[in-house]
């Protein structure tokens, strides 16, 4: 979603991106605007009923309500590509019935011919939903390889300037995010680097972390002093604020500390990424639901709410993305 002058538009500029940079002859090119429609509708042949853009995520091709339309088509005009607007089909809320499941794919999939099917949402607004995360200041932290750090609101926000990612939720309902793109890969690293001997005892997966949880908790609440930043990846970060240059790195270490302190500030920094991210959201938080791998900690889980001040609470099961398509529909 992009803000153009006071309108906040949805828009696919991904896809446009593309057509835009395209400077292959025009045959060539009919023929790969043809192709990337085509793809669009890709997803839709399973069913019966229009082909349809669908209200959701950062780069949906929906604007606000019907009648802003128009901002859509000032989209297409401010990047020069006016004259792709036609290859792209109407608008839909994505809670919409827009067909039913055919007899061929009845077939294929087991499910029943004639069920209706909406035109559903992306991963991150349905994980969202999946864990419950609608009432405006209900916040929900998606804690992956990337950790996406998201709030509800009642409007749509595109504070602070250029950063973050806004997305269209179903109903009157908006998502703003702040993405640390070094989640898990920090805890990973750092297992790999500093955690050899968990690694060679644990039994599993969850048998390690639990080691290397058990080995952090050797040291005390602020790791003895060692602050860990962590931006490992090298892209940079991308929230509270752009900083391609940005890398991750240890402060405050001495030949007095272990691998005990090593690790808890590994955790402990990512911690503070989640705080940062709704720090620089000008919305009140309420209530953090977490998700993803690094949910299944206690330990972290509790860190998180401890750093933050604010209620963290983790739902029961899995696959919430899945979870939450299933409520839209």
């Amino acid at each position: 979603v992009f803000k153009v002058g006071d309108v906040p538009v949805a828009f696919p500029y991904q896809l446009i991106r593309h057509l835009q940079g395209m400077t292959v002859e025009a045959e060539k090119l009919e023929r790969a605007k043809r192709q990337m429609a085509e793809d669009m509708r890709s997803a839709m042949r399973p069913i019966e009923g229009q082909s349809a853009r669908f209200v959701s995520g950062p780069f949906a091709d929906h604007v606000v309500t019907v009648e802003s339309i128009a901002g859509t088509v000032a989209m297409f005009d401010l990047l020069g590509v006016r004259d792709h607007v036609r290859l792209f089909p109407p608008i839909r809320p994505s809670e919409q019935v827009i067909g039913s499941v055919h007899a061929e794919a009845a077939r294929q999939t087991g499910l029943r011919m004639g069920t209706p099917v909406v035109g559903g949402v992306g991963d991150v607004p349905a994980s969202a939903l999946g864990v419950g995360a609608y009432q405006p200041g209900i916040a929900c932290s998606l804690l992956g390889t990337n950790f996406l750090n998201c709030l509800v609101t009642d409007a749509p926000s595109f504070e602070p300037r250029d950063v973050g990612l806004t997305f269209c939720m179903p109903g009157p309902r908006w998502l703003r995010a702040m993405v640390n793109v070094s989640g898990t890969t920090s805890l990973d690293w750092a297992i790999e680097q500093f955690c050899q001997p968990e690694k060679m005892a644990a039994a599993g997966t969850a048998d390690l972390f639990a080691r290397v949880e058990a080995l952090a908790t050797q040291s005390p609440l602020g790791a003895r002093g060692v602050v860990y930043l962590p931006y490992l990846s090298a892209q940079g970060i991308i929230a509270p604020f752009i900083e391609p240059a940005a890398r991750a790195n240890f402060f405050g270490l001495t030949n007095e500390h272990t691998r005990a302190e090593i690790v808890r500030a590994v955790y402990e920094g990512l911690a503070f990424s989640i705080r940062d991210g709704y720090d620089v959201i000008p919305a009140e938080v309420h209530e953090i639901r977490l998700s993803g791998g690094a949910a299944k900690s206690a330990f972290f889980c509790q860190m998180i709410a401890d750093v933050t001040g604010k209620r963290c609470v983790v739902p029961s099961g899995s696959e919430f993305g899945a979870k939450g398509a299933a409520i839209l529909a």
